[in-house]
């Protein structure tokens, strides 16, 4: 089972979670019919996992203050699960609130924020069946996807990150695709598992790249990458091998216990 899907309850016990909240909290009928009281006994019983706890308790007490915020979550899940781009600033408030990664995401067809300007990525644990696309987006912070189970590509061709982009034991069916993505800080791939392709030509980071322990299903690609720093690899997979054409790297290449794969044009 992977850890992604399972919660530890206090018994010990593993019990398979699917990202959905009990339908009892869940928001009926455009108002909230649930108390704190309720959230917290779900969260004891291990029918909720903390993310979702944190999220029902800001929309119960963003609520009080402000019930036209119903109406924004459920716009929110409604255009996610059409496909459609959520919207700059609508995209903002629900990522304040925490909203990452209910059955509302796990079903849809993905996140597009492709172009967007915004202050943080928090997606975290997130489930998402379909792609991430953040394409010419500008991150003035940090983008976080780690521990999170993505079902297709996860796209920042052409992004400017102001920090660290973290996708560390992350799962990813499909490419991750960095193609001259300007990022200022850390790039960290530890532990991950990315299907395809890590696309990272013309790319330039500003700190260094952490892919150790990762297993890729497909080549990882460095030509012509601006990196101040070390490029670690150690004890990754790499099944069809690294491309270092023109790459510039001002630390250290670091490769100990690595498997990797003929390159192939």
């Amino acid at each position: 089972m992977s850890k992604l899907a399972k919660i530890i309850c206090r018994s010990g016990e593993e019990l398979e979670y699917d990202g959905s909240i009990p339908e009892h909290l869940d928001i009926k009928g455009g108002e909230i019919t649930y108390t704190e009281t309720d959230v917290e006994a779900a969260y004891e019983a291990g029918k909720i996992d903390n993310e979702n706890r944190n999220f029902l308790l800001n929309l119960l007490a963003e609520y009080e203050i402000n019930p036209t915020v119903l109406e924004a979550v459920q716009l929110y899940r409604s255009r996610l699960k059409r496909g459609l781009k959520p919207g700059q600033e609508l995209f903002i408030r629900m990522q304040e609130l925490g909203l990452r990664h209910h059955l509302e995401l796990k079903a849809s067809r993905g996140i597009n924020i492709s172009g967007y300007e915004l202050p943080s990525v928090d997606l975290s644990g997130a489930i998402i069946a379909g792609d991430i696309d953040m394409s010419h987006s500008i991150v003035r912070k940090t983008v976080s996807l780690d521990a999170s189970s993505i079902g297709g590509r996860v796209g920042m061709e052409k992004a400017v990150i102001g920090d660290y982009v973290w996708l560390e034991s992350s799962e990813i069916r499909g490419p991750v695709c960095m193609t001259r993505v300007k990022i200022e800080g850390h790039v960290n791939l530890n532990d991950a598992f990315i299907e395809g392709d890590v696309m990272m030509d013309g790319a330039e980071i500003g700190s260094g790249v952490d892919q150790g322990k990762a297993e890729i299903g497909g080549v990882v690609c460095l030509a012509e990458a601006k990196i101040k720093g070390d490029v670690y690899q150690k004890d990754a997979k790499i099944r069809k091998g690294v491309n270092l054409d023109d790459a510039e790297i001002e630390g250290e290449m670091i490769q100990e216990g690595a498997e990797i794969g003929k390159f192939e044009d």
